[in-house]
């Protein structure tokens, strides 16, 4: 699977799009996923769906205690030494903070959802996740030079799958230079 970014004339030329696979399946689950984050809010290490109730809606108030909570754990995390010996625990934690992260786009929260996605990388900074949603956001808030060091880092982080990011890293210096 390629993770390098597609770019087509006849689209935005400021957005990074994903590469396509998809399926019926894929689709399905793409659709609950939207329809639940409609109505989530970020608790702790995890998401509540289907919230209705005004007390517990996500809020600026709310979206700025998620990222001081994963700011707490993420300074825990990276000084325990079983943690950053684990690439797998790291990922997964990068994965968990990601998918909050995407949330808080989406519900309009970018100054949040860039801090969690910096604290994501922190805690793995190869993390195709991570990087993509991050610069994503930067591109399309026209921030090309601010997402550069994003793929750089990748790069250097992940000595054994550099090309996925060199790509992306490639198409964000072509896209500078325009």
């Amino acid at each position: 699977m390629r993770f390098a970014p597609e770019h087509s004339s006849r689209e935005h030329p400021r957005r990074v799009r994903w590469p396509r696979i998809f399926t019926i399946s894929g689709l399905l689950f793409a659709l609950v996923v939207v329809l639940l984050f409609a109505e989530a809010t970020p608790v702790g290490p995890i998401m509540e769906l289907r919230v209705r109730d005004a007390q517990n809606i996500l809020t600026p108030e709310r979206a700025a205690q998620s990222v001081d909570y994963w700011r707490t754990v993420t300074e825990q995390l990276l000084v325990d030494p079983d943690f950053t010996q684990s690439h797998h625990a790291r990922a997964s934690y990068s994965k968990l903070l990601s998918s909050q992260a995407g949330l808080l786009v989406e519900r309009n929260f970018p100054a949040e959802a860039e801090q969690a996605y910096r604290l994501a990388g922190e805690l793995c900074p190869s993390s195709p996740e991570a990087v993509y949603r991050y610069v994503n956001l930067l591109v399309t808030q026209g921030r090309i030079q601010d997402a550069i060091p994003v793929a750089e880092a990748a790069v250097r982080a992940d000595v054994n799958n550099q090309q996925q990011f060199r790509g992306l890293l490639d198409e964000l210096k072509r896209m500078r230079n325009r």
